[in-house]
């Protein structure tokens, strides 16, 4: 975690931004805007967290947090809270705290029929995901190079002998929608056929940078990924796995599945 001053008036994220950190305020109040709206802005004091959904939810920043005066907050980086998330609980409780008492507010506003205010619905839960966010680094950020490789036939026919170098980060795998299908939300840097009974989610896994090497993040699928022979995602609590150095194995769906992947890390 870094600690970040900022004075008053100074903004610590806008609406649009990518989202790289999650927030704990030491000291000073934060204000949480929604640009353009008429309703009224959040004030968060010391002790609050701020900034964690659009991290959970890899989309940018819904709202604008601004200093109201002589702030100081602890920067907790995407990819530490998503570590943490499956390793440390004590971290990352009093950001689903809030997350879950935000979460119920809305919803018991709109079980009443009342109007939700922007300051919640800004924060709830939705697939609403055109541009999502991620840790952004190219391969000379990163200090390694990623290759995706076929390790099936199936997945031969979409990457050929070669494979794929990856390029930047995040990378993101999924599957081609069906006919009658809504496109997959958000964007995919490599997407695949699949066929009945799917193998693949629309959004499968991604492959992200953390800050000592890279990672596999399942985003939500409904078979998991199996990276290394350990399984994420589907229904298993943990949904990221470390890429180690040299080659890497990575299934997407069930181990039989035919979308069967060897990811190769190099020190660059």
């Amino acid at each position: 975690m870094r600690e970040l001053h900022f004075e008053p008036h100074e903004l610590i994220y806008r609406a649009g931004d990518t989202a790289d950190s999650a927030f704990i305020i030491k000291r000073g109040d934060v204000e949480i805007a929604t640009l353009g709206s008429t309703a009224r802005p959040e004030r968060l004091g010391p002790g609050t967290v701020f900034g964690q959904v659009a991290i959970m939810l890899d989309q940018p920043r819904q709202r604008t947090a601004r200093a109201l005066s002589d702030v100081v907050v602890l920067a907790i980086p995407r990819a530490d809270f998503l570590r943490a998330f499956n390793e440390r609980y004590d971290v990352v409780e009093p950001f689903l705290r809030r997350l879950f008492a935000t979460l119920h507010d809305a919803a018991s506003l709109a079980e009443r029929g009342a109007p939700v205010p922007s300051q919640l619905s800004a924060e709830m839960v939705t697939t609403n995901d055109p541009v999502p966010a991620g840790v952004a680094a190219t391969s000379a950020e990163a200090g390694y190079s990623i290759r995706i490789m076929a390790a099936s036939e199936e997945a031969a026919r979409h990457l050929g002998d070669k494979g794929l170098l990856v390029e930047s980060l995040p990378f993101r795998v999924g599957r081609q929608p069906t006919k009658g299908e809504s496109p997959p939300v958000g964007l995919l840097d490599l997407s695949l056929l699949d066929a009945k009974p799917f193998n693949l989610s629309r959004r499968h896994f991604v492959i992200e940078a953390g800050p000592d090497s890279p990672f596999v993040r399942d985003v939500g699928s409904h078979l998991g990924t199996i990276v290394n022979s350990a399984k994420i995602g589907g229904a298993e609590p943990i949904r990221t796995a470390p890429l180690g150095p040299g080659e890497n194995s990575v299934i997407a769906g069930r181990e039989s599945s035919p979308f069967a992947f060897t990811i190769t890390v190099t020190a660059s």
